[in-house]
Parts: structure tokens; sequence; C-alpha cells
């Protein structure tokens, strides 16, 4: 899934989000658009975990998920 899709199919991808990161707010998680380093800021921040711990988290996340669509 690129950029784009991602941006486009946010507010779809919101469940599987909260599932895969529970502690997220659904309301905060929305905001962020799918922009991926304001989602990655704010699961840092909620996770505490570094900035680039959580951007790698959200790009493997993004992995499996484009994996489970290809199958």
């Amino acid at each position: 899934m690129g950029g784009t899709t991602i941006e486009t199919a946010w507010h779809d991808l919101a469940d599987q989000i909260l599932s895969h990161w529970p502690d997220l707010e659904a309301g905060h998680l929305l905001t962020t658009a799918g922009d991926r380093a304001a989602f990655a800021r704010y699961l840092s921040a909620t996770y505490d975990l570094s900035p680039l711990e959580a951007l790698e988290a959200v790009e493997r996340w993004l992995v499996r998920l484009h994996h489970r669509a290809a199958a």
C-alpha cells in the first residue's frame, strides 16, 4: 500500500490499527489522517517508544497489512 492509499483508506484501517495497538484513542488516531510521521509520533508517545522504534513498528505493520491484502 502506497502512502496515498493509506491516507485515503485511513478511516477504514482505524479498526485494524486499534486492534493492533489497543492503547490508542480512535479520535486522536483519526486526526493523524494517514500521515505516517504523525502516526509514528502518536505511537511513540503512547507506547513510550523512541521515534525510530515507532516508525519501524508502523512500517512492519504496513508490510504485514500489504501481505495480507495480497494473499
